[in-house]
């Protein structure tokens, strides 16, 4: 391999007694137990056999995350003297190597050979109890190599998949603290790509925005070291804080490099709607409203059907006045979710705004009813629809067992639609007379405005009954009944 000649090539690659037995310099190349496969390509073990080289890092997959991309390991190396493995779990020859690739002016390329990793699929850690070995062979590897970057975040990470986070989050914060201290060349470039991204998800799982932030503007990493999962952690640490200018920034980041190969794992979410979802979000909040819609779109491609996305889209349209295109949007969500509460109650709202889409609103909220029959929101908007369709008389039962007695606006609904059903009034207590009374005259208005003209005329005909429940909005309905009478 180019290194200097004289070598013992029968010096065991590894200093372990059951490799020591059967592994020489007679086999040219070592790769720990994983499957070796070559990619779509063609490139094969046989391209790495290159001069001058004394390890590959190889891309490493796990099964069943195929579509989160790949890990570069260092697991294709030289069966060289004095290169040995350091610790009793995720066991590495990286030190070893950089020594004698420095001492023999060697280099550690990253290669193609595609490997397949099993180790961590959910059958496995289940029989292998996986997790609990890892944690005592960890706890034992960090007493005998303490500072070791790479064993602190493993005990970190597996403290986090066993629960106990708060614990775990403590091993990452000193291993992100030894890295920060030490230089650039002696920690693999993918080792510090992990550990950021596996610090910055956790401190984001436990709501510590601020601290994601911190680390990923650290002066000791550079620019070479962020990836797109990093500017996305760091994008919605910033939405979270309500900080939007600072989220577009890093969402526009992350959607740019998002296709860049990286030595780590993309975080599933950076492929998906996430950083357009955001970015149209903080676009909405700034103002920005072109900018949003163009993002809002992007994020439709990205993820056709992930449902926080179409739900805030279907909003976004409605406060742009696009009725039609927000409600089609809703029913692409219900469909895809018929229990999407939120997305039945915004639909509503949105119908039930205009009179010309107030059928709709019926049948809407008929629908809904029918698949969500105990949630009170959505049967109280199906009353709404059932007043402005000139059908109030059928709401008092729905009314009677959905509104607060305490809010003014139900107390007023419920009184009007009393009388268009016929039904009893009952007193009212005194101090809430003149802001029921307002809202009274505002659900009046509105059903003028729908042209609900059965009820107008009704409650025209039965303004006396008002007086002693509601004197105010009496009052000033005979005013406007006689004023309209003297223009006629």
């Amino acid at each position: 391999c180019g290194a200097p000649s004289g070598l013992d090539a029968k010096r065991p690659v590894c200093e372990r007694p059951d490799q020591a037995k059967s592994t020489t310099l007679e086999e040219p190349f070592q790769t720990p137990n994983h499957n070796l496969i070559p990619t779509k390509s063609g490139p094969t073990i046989g391209v790495h056999l290159t001069f001058g080289v004394i390890a590959w890092r190889l891309p490493l997959v796990d099964i069943g995350c195929e579509s989160d991309g790949v890990t570069q390991v260092p697991r294709l190396f030289r069966n060289a003297p004095a290169i040995f493995y350091v610790s009793r779990i995720h066991e590495q020859v990286y030190a070893s190597l950089e020594t004698r690739r420095e001492q023999w002016g060697l280099q550690n390329k990253f290669g193609l050979s595609q490997l397949i990793h099993h180790g961590y699929q959910a059958a496995v850690v289940k029989s292998r109890d996986k997790i609990n070995r890892n944690l005592r062979l960890l706890e034992v590897a960090n007493e005998e190599y303490t500072n070791d970057v790479n064993l602190l975040m493993n005990l970190g990470l597996e403290l986090w998949r066993a629960g106990q986070q708060n614990f775990g989050i403590r091993y990452y914060d000193r291993a992100f603290k030894i890295l920060t201290l030490r230089s650039h060349q002696e920690t693999p470039p993918e080792l510090r790509e992990v550990l950021v991204t596996q610090y910055a998800t956790h401190l984001l799982n436990l709501h510590r925005f601020t601290d994601v932030i911190s680390v990923l503007s650290h002066p000791s990493l550079h620019a070479g070291d962020f990836t797109a999962s990093h500017a996305f952690l760091r994008g919605v640490a910033h939405y979270e804080l309500k900080q939007w200018t600072e989220c577009v920034t890093a969402m526009r980041s992350c959607s740019e490099t998002r296709n860049k190969p990286a030595l780590t794992s993309v975080l599933p979410e950076v492929r998906l709607a996430g950083p357009a979802h955001c970015l149209a979000n903080s676009l909405n909040k700034l103002g920005k409203i072109d900018e949003a819609q163009k993002a809002y779109e992007q994020a439709l491609k990205d993820s056709p059907k992930a449902e926080g996305m179409l739900l805030d889209f279907s909003v976004f349209l409605a406060q742009q006045k696009a009725t039609i295109p927000a409600l089609t949007q809703l029913n692409e969500l219900i469909g895809l979710n018929p229990q999407h509460a939120k997305a039945w109650e915004v639909g509503a709202c949105i119908a039930l705004e205009k009179p010309e889409t107030s059928e709709f609103a019926l049948d809407w909220t008929r629908a809904a009813v029918s698949n969500l029959p105990d949630s009170k929101v959505i049967r109280r908007q199906h009353a709404e629809a059932l007043l402005l369709n000139d059908r109030g008389s059928e709401t008092v039962k729905i009314l009677s067992e959905t509104s607060n007695p305490n809010d003014p606006a139900d107390l007023a609904s419920f009184i009007l639609c009393r009388i268009l059903a016929d039904e009893p009034l009952y007193p009212l207590a005194q101090p809430m007379e003149l802001v029921v009374s307002q809202h009274f005259l505002k659900r009046y208005r509105q059903l003028v405005d729908f042209s609900a003209e059965k009820s107008v005329v009704k409650l025209n005909q039965n303004i006396n009954l008002l007086d002693p429940i509601l004197p105010s909005a009496a009052g000033l309905l005979k005013q406007a009944l006689q004023y309209t009478e003297l223009l006629a």
